[in-house]
């Protein structure tokens, strides 16, 4: 395969194919699913001709809107080993741009002192790391509280940005859209995505922000492209 301008494109023997996903992780799941289909009785001609329009898993690397200069997608990683799937994603998919990854620590392991140091190295292709949790969520599933120092070690990252407070994060996730060409994004914003739709499912728990964005000279157009999950 091939990746150009942002589209990953496989090589077949009746020429590329463009994929609306990408990512080393959903290649492989390709492969193993055009095997299957091999199995099955389905050609790789009509395997290829399908996988074209497949826009992916719900919630996984999902696109929800871009134009000249930016772009933004969803994903729903949380796990370590998914979080560094994505971002290395992300990274391969778009090399010449500047990554801004943030996530939400919110499920019962994320949320676990025991279990923090499994995030190492996790989000190390990120240029700017943002990791956000809330005090109320740990109590909530009673849990011990974690603080923002033991956080940020875990990460094993000396440049990453732990934030504890929702209006802090507000305020932070505000700057991005604001330099990327995005209308500020919050759960209670209206604002709409880069075509025009408007956000679904804006609650902070199930997001992860991204931004990538190429740093030109002020005095020439900006490119940029972010990614929520």
């Amino acid at each position: 395969h091939r990746i150009a301008d942002g589209i990953t494109y496989l090589t077949t023997p009746a020429g590329e194919v463009p994929l609306k996903v990408f990512g080393k992780h959903n290649l492989m799941n390709l492969e193993a699913a055009r095997r299957v289909c091999n199995l099955l009785g389905v050609s790789n001609a009509d395997f290829y001709e399908s996988i074209s329009t497949f826009n992916g898993a719900a919630r996984r690397l999902e696109p929800l809107g871009r134009n000249s200069r930016a772009a933004v997608f969803k994903d729903f990683a949380h796990s370590p080993s998914k979080l560094k799937a994505t971002t290395e994603a992300v990274r391969k998919q778009f090399p010449d741009f500047r990554l801004i990854a943030c996530m939400e620590l919110h499920t019962f392991s994320s949320l676990n002192a025991a279990f923090l140091d499994e995030y190492a190295h996790s989000m190390d292709m990120a240029d700017e790391a943002i990791v956000y949790f809330n005090a109320h969520t740990i109590e909530h599933k009673k849990l011990p509280p974690i603080s923002v120092d033991q956080v940020r070690k875990s990460f094993s990252r000396d440049n990453i940005t732990v934030i504890d407070t929702t209006d802090e994060l507000k305020n932070y996730l505000d700057l991005i859209p604001k330099n990327y060409g995005f209308r500020a994004w919050t759960p209670n914003s209206s604002a709409r995505t880069a075509s025009g739709a408007k956000p679904t499912n804006t609650r902070l728990h199930q997001k992860l922000y991204c931004g990538l964005g190429r740093q030109f000279p002020a005095s020439s157009t900006r490119r940029e492209l972010i990614t929520i999950e």
